[in-house]
C-alpha cells in the first residue's frame, strides 16, 4: 500500500502545482456579449479646500514609450475631473493589471505624478487599485 501511495501522491501534487504555478488571468470571453461602453477611468484633483484643481496639461503612461492623454472635452467631464484611460487603450493593460501613471502639470511644473494599477475584463478597461482623487496642497 505505501509504495502505491507514494506515487499517486507525488502525481497529485505535481499537478496541483503545475495548475497553481501560471499566475496570469485567462479571460474567457467566448460567451460574453458586451454592451457598447465608454470605459472610462478619471480621477478627480482638488485643493485642501476641497475646490477643483485646473491642470494646464495632464497625460497618463504606461512605460517612456507609450503616453497617451484624453481630452476633457470628449467626456464632459466636470471641472477638477480629468480622464486617465478609456476602452481605447484596451489592448495596452492586462487583465491581472499594468501599472499606469497619470502626470497633471500646472505652470510647466509636475503637480501629480500618481500610479494606479489598471486591468480588463472581457469588455472594459477597469480600476484595480489606486486613488481616483487626489489633494494638492494650496501655495
Amino acid at each position: 500500500m505505501n509504495r502505491l501511495f507514494s506515487p499517486i501522491s507525488f502525481l497529485l501534487l505535481s499537478v496541483l502545482i503545475s495548475a497553481c504555478s501560471d499566475d496570469s488571468v485567462d479571460l474567457n470571453c467566448e460567451t460574453v456579449k458586451c454592451e457598447d461602453s465608454i470605459g472610462l477611468i478619471s480621477i478627480k484633483i482638488v485643493d485642501n479646500n476641497g475646490d477643483p484643481v485646473l491642470l494646464d496639461d495632464y497625460y497618463s503612461f504606461i512605460d517612456s514609450r507609450t503616453r497617451f492623454q484624453e481630452t476633457q472635452k470628449d467626456y464632459a467631464i466636470r471641472p477638477g475631473w480629468y480622464p486617465v484611460a478609456t476602452n481605447e487603450q484596451y489592448d495596452l493593460f492586462n487583465p491581472e493589471g499594468t501599472i499606469l501613471t497619470f502626470v497633471g502639470i500646472v505652470n510647466e511644473r509636475n503637480v501629480v505624478e500618481h500610479q494606479m494599477l489598471m486591468g480588463k475584463d472581457c469588455c472594459s478597461i477597469e480600476l484595480l487599485t489606486g486613488d481616483t482623487e487626489i489633494v494638492i496642497k494650496n501655495e
